[in-house]
C-alpha cells in the first residue's frame, strides 16, 4: 500500500516545472529494466533535474496512444484510481481529470492535466507535454493537486522500436531526506518500467489515432 502513497506523492506534489536553461552535464543514477536514469549537475534553487532514456519494442504511434487514451493511464501509473477525458480542445490538446488513490486515512486527491501533442513533419518524433490546468474543471470535495510540467519524447528507432526520453524535476525540500530517493527515483522508475511493459504488450494492437502516421 505504501508504494501507492509514495508514487502518488511523487507524481502529484513534487514535480517542478522547467525554469533553468543552462546546458547540464548528466550522471547515471540508476538502471532498471533497460531504463537509464540520469541527473544533471544543473542547479536552480533546490531543484533536482532528471532525465530517463529507454527503448521499447513498439512504434511511436503505440507509445503516444498510451498517453492519448485515458483507459491506459491506470495501467502504468501506480496510485491512479481513475482517469477520464473531460475536454477535447482539438486533436492535439486534451484535458484529463484524474483521481489519486491514497491510503487511509489520507484523503484522495484529484488533478487536472493538460496534454499537448507535437510532432516533427515526418512524424518520426512526437513530444507530449503534461502540465496542470486546474481551472479546466470546477472544484470538487477533494484537494486539487497542481502538478507542474513533465515531458515525454518518442523518436522512431525502427519499424517496431521507439527511443523514449522522459524529463522531470523534483524539489527535495518538500519531503524528508530519508524518503528523497523514494520520491525522486524509485517512483518514476517504476512508472516508466510499467509504461515500457504496457507498450510492449500493446505493440501489435492496431492504433486508431488518425492525426499521426506510422
Amino acid at each position: 500500500m505504501l508504494r501507492y502513497f509514495f508514487y502518488s506523492l511523487l507524481t502529484t506534489l513534487f514535480l517542478i516545472g522547467f525554469t533553468c536553461h543552462s546546458q547540464p552535464r548528466w550522471t547515471v543514477l540508476e538502471e532498471l529494466n533497460g531504463i537509464t536514469l540520469y541527473e544533471s549537475d544543473q542547479k536552480c534553487d533546490t531543484l533536482r533535474n532528471f532525465m530517463a532514456v529507454f527503448t521499447v519494442p513498439a512504434s511511436v504511434k503505440t507509445c503516444v496512444n498510451i498517453l492519448y487514451n485515458n483507459e491506459f493511464h491506470t495501467d502504468f501509473m501506480d496510485g491512479m484510481k481513475s482517469s477520464e477525458l473531460i475536454k477535447y480542445h482539438h486533436e492535439k490538446l486534451l484535458v484529463f481529470y484524474q483521481v489519486i488513490d491514497l491510503p487511509w486515512p489520507i484523503p484522495n486527491r484529484d488533478m487536472v492535466t493538460l496534454a499537448t501533442f507535437e510532432h516533427t513533419p515526418d512524424f518520426k518524433t512526437v513530444t507530449v507535454n503534461l502540465r496542470s490546468s486546474p481551472e479546466e474543471k470546477a472544484p470538487t470535495s477533494m484537494t486539487r493537486v497542481n502538478v507542474p510540467e513533465r515531458e515525454w519524447s518518442f523518436s522512431k528507432n525502427g519499424e517496431f522500436s521507439t527511443h523514449v526520453t522522459y524529463t522531470y524535476r523534483t524539489n527535495p525540500s518538500h519531503f524528508p531526506s530519508l524518503l528523497e530517493d523514494t520520491f525522486t527515483i524509485d517512483g518514476p522508475m517504476k512508472m516508466m518500467s510499467g509504461f515500457k511493459d504496457l507498450a510492449t504488450k500493446e505493440s501489435r494492437t492496431p492504433v486508431n489515432l488518425v492525426w499521426i502516421r506510422d
